[in-house]
């Protein structure tokens, strides 16, 4: 029996989205998981905005 695999979040909304049922998008080596072409393309018209913003979380 085959593991599913545990969601990830959607960058952009936070959502939580399925690897293997959403859209993808590579950005500086590393891929992003996204619910939909709405919310890939807002990521990939400024990236920094979105992946800054799981950084100043960390903090």
């Amino acid at each position: 029996m085959a593991t599913k695999e545990a969601p990830t979040k959607d960058p952009v909304c936070g959502m939580d989205v399925d690897k293997a049922d959403c859209v993808q998008e590579s950005h500086a080596g590393k891929e992003y998981y996204f619910c939909g072409e709405e919310c890939c393309e807002k990521f990939m018209e400024d990236p920094d905005k979105f992946i800054g913003k799981k950084n100043l979380a960390k903090k």
